[in-house]
């Protein structure tokens, strides 16, 4: 059984790279260079990392809006370039969205009337 499951493992992935290299060749080379570049934008936006010197509230909010930027940015790319290429990837950065609201929630609350 363990042969049949790792041949379906090449078979699917020889299948993802054929869609992969089929869905780049019907992009124009314009399309490709503008997938590209929002490929980049995204990928740079979502490797973010906060200032140092942020406090714990200030940190927390900025991965919240990280994580919000991400995900519109990679489910954009996903609809307008490649359909469901990112779907574990979308759905990774769902949780980790969910993750940050409740840092916010936790980091940001006032102590004894004073903001965090």
């Amino acid at each position: 059984m363990g042969k049949y499951r790792q041949q379906a493992a090449i078979d699917l992935t020889k299948w993802w790279s054929l869609s992969d290299s089929m869905q780049k060749s019907v992009r124009s080379p314009d399309e490709e260079n503008q997938a590209e570049a929002e490929y980049s934008a995204y990928k740079q936006r979502c490797e973010q990392k906060p200032d140092s010197n942020l406090s714990r509230c200030a940190a927390a909010i900025f991965e919240k809006n990280r994580h919000e930027d991400c995900l519109k940015m990679r489910s954009d790319w996903d609809r307008k370039w490649f359909l469901g290429r990112h779907d574990k990837d979308i759905q990774n950065e769902k949780k980790a969205l969910r993750s940050a609201i409740k840092d916010v929630i936790n980091r940001c609350k006032p102590t004894n009337g004073v903001p965090r």
